[in-house]
């Protein structure tokens, strides 16, 4: 007799398992617990190494997972559908031959086994072939109409392709014939965002919380996309439920304290950040609210517990807590002691990149550039995580820029492309060096090497678009670039500053304060968004708005350029020999 897979093993390929009848060897449906189950149906011998399989998997063993699901394709090797869970661990591993015969055997069984096409499709993907992996996903569709995993494939490969009205009309197809798609509603919340219609995004993000109210990514940008719009009491009672089906993310309890402040609940914010502080039982989760106290500009809390735990460490080697500490004195302004701190981190921590990054800032700010070249270069030579040197090469580069020697910053850069061509951290800090130093235009170039790699990096769309906007050129491909960018992060406070701004020199200004504000709410300590704020205040010739917005972009250490240009428009403002542009 064969067996029934357990009905939370029948997801297991995504969104079509549930729903595509049984492959031709299954028979025909059981009863499974009072239950009519339509699904995969393998021999006994099979069904226990493919429940060893799915372990493995979910312990992320794959080589583990595709030695179990040989086994069991040695008792039933008729069954496409091992043969594709075979196939997507192969894929795992990076053995993509493999993975596309397996594909292959299970499709000569099976022609019109959607999950297989699927698969193909994502193979093409990989090998670079958009046009197969197109032709894969619609037969995917075509074998079974409610396949949502096909859907959802073919409109990424669109939106990655540009072309974002061919993706949406993918999600509405969806939606048609599978009206529950949380994931539909989702993207098409999010490509709403990007127009601008805020509206319509919202109205989607419910539609998708409504057919599944445990996503987590819509509950949490719509309780962003409420805050940026100004409605951060509405906002906190969706971040709240977010963070408390998120296991209480500290990240998602950031975003919550935030709209709490905003709508004036500081009473509730504390509370949240008390019962953070208090319930944290390991060094672990201690160490990410220190964090979080950091990022929200509470270096003495932040100090207090890094010091809680150096002093139950009982001098044990703790250079998590050390590094937290430096942290909190830099934020707290005490910058000789933070240095000293971040010294004692020897270098074979797994702190000591970190560290060293942190230091090599500290240093290169009170103007000992020597000092943090030094400490940096040591830093790379023993950093052994490819992120790790890039972070601290770009900070190296920063440190010879902000000496004066833009020359040797550039060379810095250059040649460690030269080793890791691929990185995009690296690729934007030759982009902004060159920027910076007034060859925007090979600036734009750099940056489109990326574009050319990831077609849907929102960090290049962003570069490119607000480098245009900035210099007043190419506008209508400056939109077109910053729309694409915002539709893909609707929640960055970067690129709605970057979308404001350009609406800001086309002489929109309602359409540049709706996005300028939206920017300064989700980053209301940013200078560049508050200097761009105070430039529209200015414009509408509200100078008092527009000095303290001025003063506060001042208040939050903008880097030396930007002080400069902010120093001098509140010097002619207050001197009133400046008026609205």
């Amino acid at each position: 007799m064969r067996r029934p897979l357990a009905a939370a093993l029948l997801l297991s390929l995504g969104g079509c398992t549930a729903t595509v009848q049984p492959p031709r060897d299954t028979g025909t449906a059981r009863l499974f617990r009072g239950e009519r189950v339509i699904g995969y149906y393998v021999s006994p011998q099979a069904y226990q190494h493919y429940l060893q399989a799915q372990l493995a998997s979910l312990d992320g063993r794959s080589q583990d997972a595709v030695d179990e699901l040989r086994r069991a394709l040695a008792s039933d090797g008729q069954s496409a559908y091992l043969r594709t869970r075979l196939a997507e661990e192969l894929m795992a591993l990076g053995r993509l031959d493999e993975a596309r015969d397996e594909l292959d055997g299970a499709l000569r069984l099976e022609p019109n086994f959607a999950e297989a096409h699927v698969d193909l499709g994502r193979i093409h993907l990989k090998l670079g072939d958009l046009a197969g992996a197109e032709q894969s996903f619609r037969r995917a569709f075509e074998a079974d109409r409610t396949c949502e995993d096909a859907y959802l494939s073919l409109a990424a490969l669109y939106r990655e392709r540009g072309d974002s009205s061919r993706a949406d009309g993918v999600y509405r197809t969806l939606l048609d014939r599978h009206p529950g798609s949380a994931s539909a509603h989702l993207q098409l919340a999010r490509a709403a965002a990007g127009r601008g219609d805020l509206t319509m995004a919202e109205a989607e993000l419910r539609r998708a919380l409504a057919a599944d109210g445990s996503l987590p990514d819509a509950r949490r940008e719509l309780g962003e996309l409420l805050h940026a719009d100004g409605r951060s009491s509405e906002a906190a009672v969706e971040l709240k439920l977010a963070y408390e089906r998120s296991g209480r993310d500290v990240k998602v309890a950031a975003l919550l304290v935030a709209a709490w402040n905003a709508s004036g609940r500081v009473d509730a914010a504390q509370t949240l950040l008390d019962a953070l502080e208090g319930g944290a039982r390991t060094p672990d989760r201690r160490i990410a609210i220190g964090w979080l106290f950091v990022q929200l500009h509470q270096g003495a809390r932040a100090l207090a517990l890094a010091d809680a735990l150096i002093r139950e460490a009982r001098g044990a080697d703790l250079p998590q807590a050390w590094l937290l500490r430096g942290a909190a004195l830099g934020e707290s302004g005490q910058f000789e002691h933070a240095i000293a701190e971040l010294r004692k981190i020897r270098s074979g921590a797994l702190e000591y990149p970190a560290a060293q990054l942190r230091l090599g800032r500290l240093l290169r700010d009170a103007g000992l550039f020597d000092q943090a070249a030094a400490s940096l270069g040591r830093a790379l030579a023993a950093a052994p995580k490819p992120e790790d040197r890039d972070a601290l090469t770009e900070a190296l580069a920063g440190v010879h820029e902000r000496a004066g020697d833009r020359l040797l910053a550039r060379r810095v850069l250059e040649t460690a492309l030269r080793t890791h061509p691929a990185s995009e951290s690296l690729t934007f800090a030759l982009a902004g060096l060159l920027d910076r130093g007034g060859d925007w235009e090979k600036a734009i170039e750099v940056a489109r090497a990326v574009l050319k790699r990831t077609p849907e990096s929102a960090a290049a769309l962003n570069f490119i678009g607000y480098v245009y906007a900035r210099n007043r050129t190419h506008l209508s491909e400056a939109q077109r670039l910053l729309e694409r960018a915002f539709a893909l992060k609707p929640s960055s406070p970067e690129i709605a500053d970057s979308l404001g701004w350009l609406h800001f020199q086309l002489g929109r200004t309602d359409e540049a304060e709706r996005l300028l504000a939206r920017a300064e709410r989700l980053r209301p300590d940013d200078p560049e968004v508050l200097a761009h704020l105070g430039e529209l205040y200015l414009k509408r010739d509200d100078r008092a708005r527009a000095v303290t917005i001025f003063r506060r972009a001042l208040g939050n250490r903008p880097d030396e350029r930007l002080r400069h240009a902010v120093e001098e428009r509140l010097l002619l403002l207050e001197s009133g020999r400046v008026g609205a542009r």
